[in-house]
């Protein structure tokens, strides 16, 4: 009897825990269709209100990144895993709200696209950014008061701005990188989808800056290729740049201006491997 009684007390101090360990925020009610165009003028970040997610245009690669808040880089998988996009729109349960949307994407993936994956550390090619000089040419700002969770994305006709709130954002756009109240963490994620390969931030700066380059015709039109392969996009082979970064000219002396300096390295990573997922999610 002393031990059923101890058993039944542990099990009723356990009890509230381990119910809480096995609630898993989810999306209420999910459509999931297929997205055969991009739409021009797209938000393609986390649209909508406080009870609802519209995402117009998604991959696979997309959702991944965002549901385990991942680099795009740090994800390997099936090859088509950026190929196929989906328009999704789910409903935010009561209780729960956009901070929330990563683990219901988590358990979106798992359930419609019965994705399984593992971690594991990968030495991938990367560039650094690193300082040229002890003081670079940059303008620091006041930090924004509010962000979002997850930035929103808006993508035009060779125009791209990333939205992360409170006036912060990263514009590509006219042959320019125009950058206001972002941090150079921010920049890099970003700025890796339109190089060749992903971009560590080396320069040990944290705070929040402004700044403007111009690139070249030539080199902006590079750099919108990488970010097409970047995103699943179908590339003709003859269009695929040859070079790399380092054969930016604009983008050199752009950063070279601001003081700083890209070099080829390689890192260490957290890699998400993707083992088996579903070309096509089960019916809504």
């Amino acid at each position: 009897m002393p031990i059923l009684r101890c058993f039944s007390m542990t099990v009723t101090l356990l009890f509230p825990f381990l119910a809480g360990a096995q609630v898993r925020p989810q999306f209420e009610v999910v459509s999931i269709k297929p997205a055969l165009s991009l739409p021009q003028g797209a938000n393609l970040g986390l649209n909508g209100d406080v009870s609802q997610v519209r995402m117009p245009w998604v991959s696979l690669k997309d959702l991944a990144l965002r549901a385990f808040r991942v680099k795009r880089y740090q994800i390997f998988g099936p090859t088509w895993l950026g190929e196929d996009h989906f328009e999704i729109v789910a409903k935010i349960p009561d209780g729960f709200n956009q901070q929330n949307v990563p683990e219901m994407l988590q358990g979106m993936l798992q359930d419609r696209f019965e994705m399984k994956s593992h971690w594991e550390k990968k030495e991938i090619p990367v560039y650094t950014l690193g300082l040229s000089k002890p003081v670079p040419n940059l303008k620091e700002v006041a930090a924004p008061e509010t962000q979002l969770s997850l930035p929103n994305a808006n993508i035009a006709r060779g125009s791209t701005i990333i939205d992360f709130g409170g006036g912060s954002t990263l514009s590509f756009s006219d042959n320019m990188v125009d950058a206001k109240k972002v941090t150079l963490d921010d920049f890099v994620q970003f700025f890796s989808n339109f190089l060749d390969r992903p971009v560590i931030n080396s320069t040990g700066l944290k705070g929040h800056y402004d700044f403007k380059w111009s690139l070249s015709p030539g080199d902006f039109q590079t750099v919108f290729i990488w970010a097409v392969i970047a995103g699943g996009g179908a590339v003709p082979s003859q269009a695929v740049p040859t070079g790399d970064a380092s054969s930016l000219d604009s983008l050199a002396n752009a950063l070279k201006d601001a003081g700083l300096k890209l070099e080829r390295a390689k890192a260490p990573i957290d890699a998400l491997v993707i083992d088996s997922v579903l070309k096509k999610p089960t019916d809504n």
